[in-house]
């Protein structure tokens, strides 16, 4: 776990929803789907594999642009707490991440509709 500041940022922040009220407070920063970037199977049914896109945002911490990783289905209602990708000088140490929803001008930007979960049937990896 790397400790920045005087709370915690922790790989578990990187992979799920926040429940944790304590980032609530961090900035919240919206970002745009660029690409899909891996599928890793679902935890209803290991069968099946999700999307997980690569959104872009501009860091409400120093203005530069940062790559977070988002799964396919979670709209603009959804948001979630990232560790800062900038550097240690910047005052905070996270931020909440989200997506434009249909009510923003930057909807239109998105390579695939971020509340489209997108499913295949689980690929076979690895040697055969």
């Amino acid at each position: 776990m790397e400790s920045i500041g005087d709370r915690a940022c922790s790989e578990q922040s990187l992979l799920v929803p926040d429940q944790d009220d304590s980032h609530r407070q961090d900035p919240l920063a919206r970002g745009v789907v660029l690409r899909i970037v891996a599928w890793f199977p679902t935890h209803d049914d290991p069968s099946i594999e999700e999307a997980h896109f690569l959104i872009r945002i501009r860091c409400p911490l120093c203005g530069d642009t940062h790559r977070h990783g988002w799964v396919s289905g979670d709209d603009w209602n959804v948001t979630t707490h990232r560790c800062r990708h900038c550097n240690q000088e910047v005052a905070g140490q996270g931020y909440m991440i989200s997506v434009f929803g249909p009510d923003t001008p930057e909807y239109h930007r998105h390579a695939h509709p971020p509340e489209v979960r997108l499913t295949r049937p689980r690929q076979r990896r690895g040697r055969r």
